[in-house]
């Protein structure tokens, strides 16, 4: 019976303090006006590391071996926004032979992942192929503000479909 009266002492100590600490001091900054209430405590929170952060999950580089004639290319590569705001991508080139396909919207939310899809258009002539797309971001970082994806390989008529 004492643990379970100390839990619950030790429980509310925990809720005060975080009240005290945190927005319960916002309580004592209110006036009549409840906006300024909210923008006190948006005062506090430091805007500085708000920013989108590009991560990409892979290689920006993809190398196919041989491949079949007329079967399909298509490859993701997969970036996720491990920023803490919305990350905004744009397609700026790309190879004439190669359809990109980006996420609806071209916004990745904090914490999501999405695929810059490459996929080949015609796959019917033999021999090798290199294909690239060449994506912009708002990301600060400058080695992130631009991405340039490419997929190369070799097509032929007896090709194995291997990756």
């Amino acid at each position: 019976m004492k643990s379970i009266i100390a839990y619950i002492v030790l429980a509310l100590v925990a809720v005060l303090t975080g009240i005290g600490t945190g927005w319960g001091f916002g309580l004592w900054e209110y006036s009549d006006d409840k906006e300024k209430f909210f923008q006190n405590q948006w005062a506090r929170i430091d805007s500085s590391n708000v920013s989108p952060q590009l991560s990409l999950l892979g290689s920006k580089d993809v190398q196919l071996k041989e491949l079949k004639q007329g079967a399909p290319v298509i490859h993701d590569f997969v970036i996720k926004n491990i920023g803490t705001s919305d990350l905004e991508i744009k397609l700026e080139d790309q190879s004439s032979n190669v359809e990109v396909i980006l996420p609806d919207g071209q916004v990745v939310l904090p914490g999501r992942t999405f695929p810059v899809t490459l996929k080949l258009r015609n796959t019917s002539s033999a021999g090798e192929f290199e294909e690239f797309a060449l994506i912009s971001t708002n990301d600060p970082s400058e080695e992130r503000k631009q991405l340039r994806f490419s997929i190369s390989g070799t097509l032929s008529e007896n090709g194995k479909n291997r990756p």
